[in-house]
């Protein structure tokens, strides 16, 4: 269901022990085929680097 309310933390790194310092990038992509692998859906981002505790929205239209 939407909308997703989700939050990021060291855990979500994919190499353990990477430090989780920022600031970051989003990206949120939505697929046709379901495969996060696929590239041909509707893709949006952070249009700035955002610093750990901030709040962003990103609308996928």
């Amino acid at each position: 269901k939407f909308p997703v309310k989700f939050k990021l933390d060291k855990s979500n790194t994919m190499i353990p022990d990477t430090p989780f310092k920022g600031p970051f990038t989003i990206t949120a992509r939505i697929s046709p085929s379901g495969s996060a692998m696929d590239k041909s859906g509707v893709e949006v981002q952070t249009d700035k680097p955002i610093k750990i505790g901030d709040k962003i929205e990103l609308s996928l239209k």
